[in-house]
Formats: structure tokens, sequence, C-alpha cells
């Protein structure tokens, strides 16, 4: 069972945060790479409980060049062959895709999401940026007349997402929603037999705080957990105990 609904939304063209070698043209933005290269960079407010993102566009390719597709990158990650007009406006834009169809739909991958561990982090602050860029020159630059850019989210259900974020202990790491729970040590063992014991019973608690979440929001309970991590501290184990959001 996939708990996860897609959330479709048309971004208006004309809203872009940044921009240079644009115009707006009726219902339609016309991009020009010029001598140095154009761009434009549209900030997107992220709906709640997202944990992932697609994207296509319509446009009339005038050059026969290819279009960049960027994502701004919040995390550790960085790009090492960034055309120069993008890496004086912001060298942590990443390559999604070049494109030089007319219709274009994300593809590698398809999705993307937003949090990838320390390395990608497409999102801060509940926005994501995407720059579109037109390659310049003296004989051949870029030139797009962009018609329409459509991004699906794919979310968790409000319920749901809503129990989460009111537990510090709960989280959400891609399509995974995690638990962490802590056991102490049991006397009487040896030093192998405590940890074993600890991490059964903090694993223990994990689930259960996890299929309790499911229960208080009306949905399927997980049955298949896996141990993200473990770490032995003094007087016990901390895990991080996991369960896949598409049941």
């Amino acid at each position: 069972m996939n708990l996860l609904f897609i959330l479709a939304m048309i971004v208006p063209l004309d809203t872009f945060e940044m921009a240079s070698g644009v115009r707006v043209k009726g219902d339609n933005l016309y991009l020009s790479g010029g001598f140095r290269g154009g761009y434009v960079i549209y900030k997107i407010k992220v709906p709640e409980g997202a944990v992932k993102f697609r994207m296509s566009l319509k446009m009339k390719n005038l050059s026969g060049s290819s279009m960049g597709i960027y994502l701004k990158n919040w995390g550790k990650m960085r790009s090492t062959n960034l055309p120069p007009r993008i890496t004086k406006i912001d060298s942590s834009f990443f390559l999604w895709e070049a494109t030089d169809m007319d219709e274009w739909f994300s593809s590698r991958p398809e999705f993307l999401y937003l949090k990838q561990g320390e390395s990608f982090k497409f999102v801060k602050d509940g926005y994501i940026k995407i720059l579109l860029y037109a390659g310049g020159g003296f004989f051949k630059r870029g030139r797009f007349l962009i018609k329409k850019i459509d991004i699906d989210f794919s979310c968790i259900p409000d319920t749901l997402y809503k129990l989460i974020k009111t537990d510090t202990l709960l989280g959400i790491d891609g399509e995974r929603i995690y638990a962490e729970a802590f056991f102490r040590y049991p006397s009487g063992r040896n030093e192998a037999q405590k940890r074993a014991l600890a991490l059964r019973g903090a694993r223990i608690i994990g689930e259960k705080r996890i299929q309790d979440v499911f229960r208080k929001a009306g949905l399927p309970v997980p049955e298949n957990f896996e141990v993200l991590s473990a770490d032995y501290r003094d007087d016990g184990v901390i895990v991080k105990v996991s369960a896949f959001l598409n049941l």
C-alpha cells in the first residue's frame, strides 16, 4: 500500500526571484543566453509532508541548444563544473538535467528526495530553488520560449505528518519514517549479552513508537522494520529504527 499522494503545482512564470536575459511575453517567458549566459531562478514553496518531487516543462527551443535545469543544494555536496555565470550567482546549485527537447520530464531520477543524508538537501525553510540556464556566446547562444513548468510533490498524509512533527523522537528520511529509542544495559550479564539485549529492547521500543503513530493516524501499521544505526553509550544504546512509508 502506497501512503504517498501526489500534489501537483504549476509554477507562475512571471514569479521568478532573480533573472538575466529574461522577458515575459504574454503567458510565456523568453530566456536568452546573450554573451555571458542567461538564467531564471524560481523560489517555490514546498507543501507540508512532501518527501520528494519531480518536474516537467514545455518550451519552444529557438536555438537548438540545451537548457540546463539546476537545483539549489543546501547539503555538503558541491558541483565541480558549473558554468562561470552560475558560479558567480551561487556555487551551490547542482545540475539535475539538461535538455534540448520541447517537452522535458525529469528522469535521472524521475523523483528527487528533498533530503538525502548530509550531501543533498534541496529544501530549506520550506522552499526549493530551481535555476534554468541558457548558455551564452558570440556566434551561438541559447534561446528558449518557456511555456509551462510543472512540479509534482509526493507527500505523506497530513494526519500522519502532523503527528510525526509533534514527536521529537520521530522523523522522516526519504520514504522512511524513523524512531529513536534508548535502552539501558541489563545488569548481571557479560558485555556481549548486555549489548545484544539492549539492542533488542531499544528496537522493540522504536518499532512500537512507529506502530503507535500509524494507529493514531488511522493508517495500516508497518510490519517490516530496519535498524538504521546503533549508538552504544556507557549506560545503554540509542537506536534509530525505520519503516518504509510505502507499505
